[in-house]
């Protein structure tokens, strides 16, 4: 009976035995296109983001997916250790990639979603432009619109427009984490 366990252990360690999930992830990272960088997208009006893993192992991408994603786009990012996948959901007007980044066996280490301004209504408007790198350096820069009311508070009045802008910068660092950058 020592002698069936320990030849069953051997063989696990040897031909890398794990509950499933190893062999599982791998196969839907191989189901999905490798993203050309530099990767680029925003959140302007009726933005969509091309398909780019049209064959994707839709069962798999199930098991590993963000709850509220509706589509892998392709592998963004593969260090050997950490994998990021731009996985798309819909925002108020356009498609929004949020970033998952997962270990070589599927488990999930972070997420990040990039449009933090993003969105429009009678006084406000903002829109993101987002490129990223080779080095997973995720540059975001935003520009909002701001109005006042007309005097029938029905309306912006065009004569109050103001512009800001701003950048922000992520990086992915060695343990899989996303943190802006200083």
């Amino acid at each position: 009976m020592k002698k069936a366990l320990l030849f069953i252990s051997v063989t696990c360690l040897l031909f890398n035995c794990t509950n499933g999930k190893k062999s599982d992830f791998q196969e839907y990272i191989k189901s999905l296109d490798t993203i050309e960088l530099p990767f680029q997208y925003n959140s302007t009006k009726g933005f969509f983001v091309e398909q780019k893993s049209e064959n994707y192992n839709q069962d798999l991408y199930k098991k590993y997916k963000q709850s509220w994603a509706e589509r892998p786009v392709g592998i963004l990012y593969n260090n050997g250790k950490n994998i990021v996948i731009p996985e798309i959901v819909i925002a108020d007007y356009a498609e929004a990639p949020y970033l998952m980044v997962y270990d070589n066996n599927g488990k999930k280490l972070d997420s990040l979603s990039v449009f933090k301004k993003s969105g429009i209504d009678m006084l406000f408007e903002a829109f993101e432009y987002v490129t990223i790198d080779a080095k997973m350096e995720i540059s975001v820069i935003d520009s909002i619109y701001k109005w006042k009311e007309n005097k029938d508070k029905n309306d912006r009045d065009p004569l109050t427009k103001t512009l800001s802008t701003g950048k922000t910068t992520y990086r992915l660092n060695a343990i899989g984490k996303f943190e802006i950058k200083k």
